[in-house]
């Protein structure tokens, strides 16, 4: 996967799939209830399967661990990725993330980037990368009309040229997960000062809540978790 050290967006427009489906990636132990919940050996991500916007913006808490950073294959930096998609159309949300830390202080945050208009990534160098500590993101989201998107987030390893590293089982490492946002009333922008530079939104319209049987089939299809292909 060929990339630059001044383009390192270029190597996310060809990430496609990233997670496994639950076979591979889960155990007896990597299951909650009313969550979307993915362990592997990178380490494990879990978020709420389902929220509802009602009226007034809403924080999604995405819990993390990691069991490894691969800085013993150079590892240079951590990708944490948070965005949104909407069933049909430009999206409805205001993404705003507030809240990145660990209980002995927040992550250091080397960049913050904004490829789409729904989108951020924050870059941590491995250094800076808490192995074995539980790691909290917070993300107040908010929505500009009624309808359905998913918040997803990936977590994932890179090397100084913007290369993935492979698990044992020859997939990317990397962590993914997202949660079912409902909004049955709008909230209007998730608005404040965010620490980490991670703010993004707009107001367009998708279809109203008629999207949301569609999105709802997507909690039942379990942990086969996906993360649709980027564009250039």
């Amino acid at each position: 996967m060929a990339a630059t050290l001044t383009r390192p967006l270029a190597v996310l427009a060809v990430l496609a799939v990233v997670a496994a489906p639950a076979a591979q990636a889960q155990d007896a132990g990597c299951q909650e209830a009313e969550t979307n919940m993915q362990c592997n050996e990178l380490g494990s991500i879990a978020m709420a399967a389902q929220g509802t916007i009602n009226g007034a913006p809403l924080d999604i808490t995405t819990r993390i661990v990691l069991e490894r950073n691969y800085q013993d294959q150079n590892a240079r930096s951590f990708l944490f990725s948070v965005r949104n998609v909407s069933s049909d159309g430009p999206s409805i949300a205001t993404l705003e993330v507030t809240r990145f830390t660990t209980p002995t202080g927040d992550i250091a945050v080397s960049r913050t980037e904004h490829p789409t208009a729904t989108e951020i990534d924050m870059w941590v160098d491995v250094l800076d990368v808490p192995v074995g500590q539980p790691i909290e993101l917070t993300t107040h989201a908010g929505a500009s009309d009624k309808g359905a998107y998913r918040l997803e987030v990936l977590v994932q390893p890179f090397d100084k040229d913007y290369h993935t590293f492979k698990d044992s089982l020859g997939s990317d490492a990397s962590l993914f997960s997202f949660t079912l946002l409902i909004v049955s009333k709008a909230s209007g922008a998730a608005t404040g000062s965010s620490p980490f530079g991670g703010k993004v939104g707009n107001a367009l319209h998708v279809p109203g809540v008629e999207a949301v049987p569609a999105l709802a089939a997507l909690l039942l299809v379990g942990f086969a978790l996906r993360r649709e292909k980027r564009g250039g």
